[in-house]
């Protein structure tokens, strides 16, 4: 499959995956070999960001499909970007490093035989997309993107099954990524949230903000960029 990027503007583009569809393989296979590739991509572009990207009607990270001709079909997707740290991105340049680290992602992403990884993090995107009277879901996102920064330190940082002491070990796992002091007191605060609000219900609830949201997201975006580097670098090194 071919990935395009087109109708590039100050706040969105729109992705275009193409493949030449083999006679053998029906609309629904194709759908969903092209599902895949957009969702793979649209993490690996929020991670190598550090920001927001949703799809573009915000409801739904559903790319539309159509016809192009006999031979071949074309998915597309739009994405938009939408806030970091509960600031607005637009204007906010995302440079070329950046985009072109996000296809090395995507490639070392789509060789995991596991995909638990990308579908708990879209489920984070999904649930920070949400908008529902009455409802938050800040709270399902927050618990989705520390289940994927949890699962991805333990067991390809630290190379355990189970933690003993959880904070203690996340955060020498932390530092040995190079972050500071400031940095694991930062998420000493999110590892709080997760304990009394996010993984228990024990307490009085207390709304987790989408500012806490993103910032659990930023950490486990520094973990999978961290992860699989040495994927995209070993195959670059070859």
């Amino acid at each position: 499959m071919n990935l395009n990027v087109t109708k590039i503007d100050e706040d969105s583009f729109t992705l275009e995956i193409s493949d030449v569809l083999d006679p053998k393989q029906n609309d629904n296979e194709f759908a969903k070999k092209s599902h895949a590739v957009f969702n793979l991509y649209l993490v690996a572009l929020n991670v190598c960001t550090f920001g927001l990207f949703l799809d573009q009607d915000k409801k739904h990270l559903s790319p539309t499909y159509r016809l192009e001709d006999t031979d071949k079909k074309i998915v597309s997707g739009g994405t938009i970007v939408h806030e970091i740290f509960g600031e607005d991105l637009s204007g906010q340049i995302i440079d070329k490093h950046q985009i072109e680290n996000s296809l090395w992602l995507y490639g070392a992403l789509a060789k995991e035989k596991n995909n638990e990884i990308v579908s708990e993090y879209l489920k984070g995107l999904i649930h920070l997309s949400l908008n529902y009277p009455g409802a938050h879901f800040e709270k399902d996102a927050f618990v989705n993107f520390y289940r994927t920064f949890e699962h991805l330190v333990t067991g390809r940082l630290l190379h355990k099954k189970k933690l003993q002491n959880e904070f203690k070990e996340i955060s020498n796992a932390l530092n040995s990524l190079g972050l500071g002091s400031e940095l694991i007191e930062e998420f000493r605060k999110l590892y709080a949230l997760r304990g009394s609000q996010a993984m228990h219900s024990q307490l009085a609830p207390v709304k987790i903000s989408r500012e806490d949201t993103m910032k659990m997201k930023v950490f486990t975006d520094g973990v999978i960029f961290r992860v699989y580097k040495p994927t995209w670098e070993a195959f670059i090194n070859k």
